[in-house]
């Protein structure tokens, strides 16, 4: 599947439903969608009850086709309701102003009627006066259902906050399909006082979705992700109504428009975005603002409990802001920080970019765990800079960055590249526009540029004191030997970073002192020592594993064993919708192909059971 989400409404709605839940493919789609326009929509002279029962053979044609059972809902579990997600918006006869949304998956957020599949295509086309209403029959109650499409002729937004209610707010948005049906044109009062004349205007305006599809793609248009295509010419309506358009004078013209030159550009240019799937923008910018007030993506915050190392920061303004040599100037200045994990690399490269902000004309935070994220990272940087970059690909990023002025220097700090297997240079600017900042554990990657290499060892015995004391928020008097507890403390977690921090977090929330929290690891550590580990590890290890694991104990045990669980995943982007969709199943397959079962998946299962299930 391309996509996550596919929705519409009226003949968009159809589309939408071949696409989803008879899993057709685009031409297969097309063939379907123009039989029904020639022996249904484009009959002339017929009322409605005649097209709906015309509309009612089709579907049952449809269903046999494509094998499927009459009696099968949108949220049937065990068959259509997975994979790309379907939200098809209609209306109730009786109430037109008011939109329900059809949907093949549950949804916490509203009630979704759980009609057939042909119930849904019937309702979704129900176009007065085209056709009678349908009626569903449910708890000995009628339910009249119309087409949405008088309503809600262009649905995008309604999609997007569906989106966000079903996905998450901090989702990523690679591309934003939009498919209009055409414009239609200047609309002219007519001259007469003919009430067919006005009735026939006011349903030109009503269904001209072009309008709302401008005003949209001037909210989301400068980063790229929105891609409109609607055909530009010949479906116009004329000034007494709406010409009569056969399906061939529809395709002649969409063909005619798909050659276009610009348009062609913008095709291959929503490919890329579906095959690279480059993250733009998070779906809560997109719902609340629109997509246009992204920005460049903020820098990830600085502890609050920072501490200045003197030598390491000397270090870092040495290689990226002192004047270079004059023939020292091939390519970007580079810096490679690396250094266990929790040594403080991330944090004293954010404090650099924080306090050196002025010196360079853009700062980007580039996640450099895995090529994917790279190439994203730096496109939505990119991009987020003006309208004029919103079309830019990762190849037009990384020449634009490469040829920038002298005097409109770039940072771009690459983060966590501990891949070893990773190919950077393809990945980073070229030319001497560009200061690069690297952080990995991978020590091997300081041999590219040995002389700019930082090796971050662990702090200062006075550096992490200092981080001890304000970092606990010790309200009380700092006397001798409060300081001597605090510094026997510090060398007994081996002057880790991560592993300070932990211990501030923990002595603030349990209020206790270095002391005491020195006893308690003590005895931690004595536990920890006295296990069998498969390899060995030193003693700073040991003290900074003893620290997390005082603060684990004191979690619950459900929580203890959901991060346990967690744990095996990656660290990002955790799909907390599988937990749901799963609890709704009592963790059980809820796929259609039998499935022969082992112990770990009734272990599995259990554990589940015991975290979510209290």
């Amino acid at each position: 599947m391309v996509f996550d989400m596919i929705g519409g409404v009226g003949s968009g709605g159809f589309i939408a439903i071949l696409l989803v839940l008879f899993r057709l493919t685009a031409e297969e789609a097309l063939e379907e969608f123009s039989n029904l326009n020639v022996n249904i929509l484009d009959k002339q002279d017929i009322d409605a009850k005649t097209r709906t029962a015309a509309l009612r053979g089709c579907v049952d044609c449809l269903l046999v086709k494509y094998k499927i059972d009459r009696t099968t809902r949108l949220l049937d579990v065990t068959n259509r309701s997975k994979g790309c997600k379907l939200a098809v918006a209609i209306s109730y006869k009786h109430n037109a102003r008011s939109i329900c949304i059809l949907r093949n998956y549950p949804s916490q957020q509203a009630v979704s009627p759980n009609l057939t599949i042909a119930e849904a295509v019937l309702a979704t086309l129900a176009t007065p006066p085209l056709f009678t209403s349908t009626q569903i029959l449910k708890d000995a109650a009628t339910f009249d259902y119309i087409s949405a499409d008088w309503a809600l002729s262009n649905p995008t937004q309604e999609l997007i906050t569906e989106a966000h209610e079903t996905f998450g707010a901090e989702a990523k948005v690679a591309c934003l399909l939009s498919l209009g049906c055409g414009n239609a044109g200047v609309f002219a009062s007519p001259d007469s006082f003919s009430m067919e004349e006005w009735n026939k205007l006011l349903e030109c305006l009503v269904m001209d979705s072009e309008r709302k599809a401008n005003n949209l793609a001037s909210q989301m248009g400068p980063l790229g992700f929105h891609h409109r295509f609607s055909v530009s010419r010949g479906l116009e309506r004329n000034r007494k109504g709406i010409n009569i358009i056969t399906t061939g004078i529809i395709i002649q013209h969409t063909q005619a428009y798909l050659e276009e030159l610009q348009v062609s550009r913008q095709i291959e240019i929503c490919i890329n975005a579906l095959r690279f799937q480059t993250e733009i923008v998070s779906l809560n910018q997109l719902r609340y603002l629109g997509g246009g007030q992204t920005l460049s993506p903020q820098l990830p915050p600085l502890t609050k409990t920072f501490v200045m190392r003197k030598k390491p920061w000397e270090f870092i303004e040495k290689v990226l802001l002192l004047k270079r040599d004059s023939g020292d100037t091939n390519g970007p200045r580079m810096l490679l920080v690396t250094g266990i994990g929790g040594c403080g690399k991330t944090q004293l490269m954010l404090r650099f970019m924080k306090e050196h902000k002025s010196r360079f004309t853009y700062q980007f935070f580039i996640d450099g765990s895995s090529e994917d994220r790279i190439r994203s990272d730096m496109v939505r940087n990119v991009r987020a800079i003006g309208t004029e970059h919103s079309q830019k690909t990762f190849e037009d990023c990384i020449l634009f960055l490469s040829q920038l002025p002298r005097n409109g220097q770039s940072l771009l700090l690459y983060d966590n590249v501990d891949d070893p297997n990773l190919d950077l240079s393809s990945l980073l600017p070229q030319g001497d526009s560009c200061a690069i900042a690297i952080t990995s554990r991978n020590h091997v990657l300081g041999e590219l540029d040995p002389e700019a290499h930082l090796p971050l060892d662990i702090m200062a015995v006075e550096e992490a004191t200092e981080l001890l004391l304000h970092g606990s928020s010790r309200s009380t008097m700092v006397t001798d030997q409060v300081r001597k507890d605090i510094v026997a403390l510090a060398e007994t977690l081996g002057c880790l970073p991560i592993a300070l921090q932990q211990a501030c977090a923990y002595m603030r929330q349990a209020k206790c002192s270095a002391s005491a929290y020195l006893s308690r690891l003590s005895k931690n550590r004595a536990k920890l020592l006295g296990r069998t580990i498969k390899y060995q590890v030193d003693m700073q290890s040991i003290s900074t594993y003893a620290a997390f694991e005082m603060s684990f104990e004191k979690l619950p045990v459900p929580s203890q064993k959901l991060l346990r669980l967690v744990s095996y995943f990656h660290w990002a982007g955790f799909p907390l919708e599988l937990i749901d969709q799963a609890a709704q199943h009592n963790f059980v397959y809820y796929e259609q192909t039998p499935v022969q079962h082992g112990d770990d998946f009734y272990i599995g299962r259990q554990l589940l059971e015991s975290i979510f299930f209290r």
